[in-house]
């Protein structure tokens, strides 16, 4: 096995923890901002992922939409679903009125938004009348879905550091059982390390490692521990 592979192995756990602790600070900051903020920015990440889209899939394609408009379209979406429960109800129907008449775009900001796939033509006896595509809709939905739940994550990761933890102290006791420890006087201290003795700061102890056979000077100090 490669060095490269066994090194990976080696920080993948600590990587995968660092990475949700990341997630999880950064859902914690999301969920302080107020509603119109957390609408906002949803929307400017999903609509990312539809400009990404748009570079794969060659049937159809979305221009650039500034942020401002994007905000603003937030606000516009928050609006039109406040009474709405279900997302997926979002009205096929005119909404000519409350993007144009309403004052909430301007020219630029109203092309922006045709040529960026969130409104379109309405098929009406209007001649000029629009609808939400459906990418809107799928906006839409984002911008109300429930934030994702960090309860399970934390309980498999607390889980795994409990399962680490033991057998860490199983490690360690099993080293602690092949140990010869020694009551050495603070004043031989010297004398034990120069033998070959080691300190263990937990146990306050000077000890013999295993495979290190006793001096003739520390047998004085042997202990049953």
């Amino acid at each position: 096995m490669s060095t490269a592979i066994q090194q990976f192995r080696r920080d993948a756990p600590r990587l995968i923890a660092e990475s949700l602790a990341k997630k999880q600070a950064e859902h914690e900051k999301f969920i302080s901002y107020t509603p119109k903020k957390q609408a906002r920015l949803k929307l400017r990440e999903f609509y990312k992922e539809f400009q990404a889209l748009s570079v794969i899939n060659k049937d159809f394609s979305f221009d650039p939409i500034d942020s401002k408009t994007l905000d603003k379209f937030a606000d516009f979406l928050t609006r039109e679903l406040k009474d709405i429960k279900n997302p997926q109800q979002l009205s096929n129907t005119s909404i000519f009125d409350a993007l144009w008449d309403y004052g909430d775009f301007k020219q630029d900001e109203h092309e922006q938004l045709l040529s960026g796939g969130l409104i379109e033509e309405a098929n009406t006896r209007w001649d000029r009348d629009y609808q939400f595509t459906k990418a809107a809709k799928f906006l839409a939905r984002a911008l109300y879905a429930d934030p994702p739940d960090f309860s399970k994550v934390n309980a498999k990761a607390a889980e795994r550091e409990k399962k680490k933890e033991e057998a860490k102290k199983a490690k360690i006791m099993s080293q602690r059982a092949a140990r010869t420890y020694l009551n050495v006087p603070y004043t031989e201290r010297w004398t034990a390390k120069q033998h070959g003795a080691r300190w263990d700061k937990d146990v306050k102890k000077w000890y013999l490692p295993e495979g290190v056979e006793m001096h003739e000077d520390l047998k004085q100090y042997a202990c049953d521990e």
